[in-house]
C-alpha cells in the first residue's frame, strides 16, 4: 500500500512454475548437474519426520525435484531414486480419521504405477530391499543400483485403502464410488506380482513372492453359482 509499493501474493507451492521451484531449490543462475540435485535430495529428505516440517510442502519440494531432474536429464537412477523418496514422503502427510486423504492416497497410487512403468523400461537398475547397500545413482560405468522395496509400498499402499473403506460408510454413494479404487489396487498388485516373478526367477527370495501371492489372494472375489448347485446331495453329485 501506498506510493511506489504493489502488492504482491506469495504463490502456493502447487501453483509454482518449474522455473520458480529452481530458483526457490537452487537460486537464479544455478546450473543443474546430478551431484547438486541429489545434495538437495538428501537436505529434504533428511527433515522427514520432524515436527515443524510440512509433510505437503516437503511433498511438493521432492516433486518439483523429481521433474527438474528429468527434464535435465540427469539419470535414471537418480529420477528412481527422488520417485522412492517421494512415495515415503508421501506416506508422512497426515491423516484425518486414521486414514489417508483420497486425493493424497491417489497421487500415491499414480506414483507408483509411474514406478512400475520404470522398473519395466529400465531392467539395468537394480531396486535393492537392503537399506544397507551402496546406491550407485550416477556412475555409469557400474550397475546403478537404489535402495527400496516396491513390495513393502505395495503393501502400504493397500493397507491405506483399506483403512479408506473402513472410515466410510459402507452404505453411502460414497463407498461405492471409492470401492471402485479397487480395480486399480489390484491391477498394481498384478504387475508387482509379475515383477517380482520375473526378478526372483532363480527362487532367491521365497518369502517376498509368498507375500505377494497373499496380498493377490486377499483381492480375489467369487460368487457361488446357485443354479450349478441345485439338486446336489451327499457326494456332491445332483440327483435326478
Amino acid at each position: 500500500e501506498g506510493e511506489g509499493w504493489t502488492t504482491v501474493e506469495k504463490k502456493s507451492s502447487k501453483e509454482m512454475s518449474k522455473a520458480e521451484w529452481k530458483k526457490v531449490l537452487f537460486g537464479k543462475e544455478a546450473e543443474l548437474n546430478a551431484e547438486l540435485v541429489n545434495k538437495k535430495r538428501k537436505e529434504i529428505v533428511a527433515n522427514r519426520g520432524k515436527k515443524t516440517v510440512d509433510r505437503f510442502e516437503q511433498m511438493d519440494q521432492l516433486k518439483a525435484l523429481l521433474e527438474l531432474s528429468k527434464d535435465a536429464n540427469l539419470g535414471i537412477a537418480l529420477e528412481f531414486r527422488i520417485l522412492m523418496d517421494l512415495i515415503a514422503t508421501i506416506f508422512d502427510v497426515p491423516t484425518a480419521a486414521s486414514a489417508m486423504r483420497d486425493d493424497v492416497w491417489k497421487n500415491c497410487l499414480d506414483r507408483m504405477e509411474y514406478l512400475l512403468d520404470l522398473l519395466a523400461a529400465h531392467p539395468e537398475v537394480v531396486l535393492s530391499e537392503d537399506e544397507n547397500i551402496e546406491e550407485n545413482l550416477m556412475d555409469p560405468e557400474k550397475r546403478y543400483v537404489v535402495s527400496g522395496s516396491v513390495l513393502v509400498y505395495t503393501e502400504r499402499m493397500d493397507e491405506e485403502f483399506i483403512k479408506i473403506l473402513q472410515n466410510t460408510d459402507a452404505h453411502s454413494t460414497n463407498y461405492v464410488a471409492k470401492l471402485q479404487g479397487e480395480a486399480k489396487v489390484t491391477e498394481l498388485v498384478c504387475r508387482v506380482q509379475k515383477y517380482l516373478e520375473n526378478r526372483f526367477k532363480d527362487d532367491t527370495k521365497p518369502n517376498l513372492l509368498c507375500k505377494i501371492y497373499i496380498r493377490r489372494i486377499e483381492h480375489l472375489y467369487y460368487k457361488i453359482d446357485r443354479s450349478s448347485c441345485e439338486g446336489v446331495g451327499e457326494g456332491g453329485k445332483k440327483g435326478k
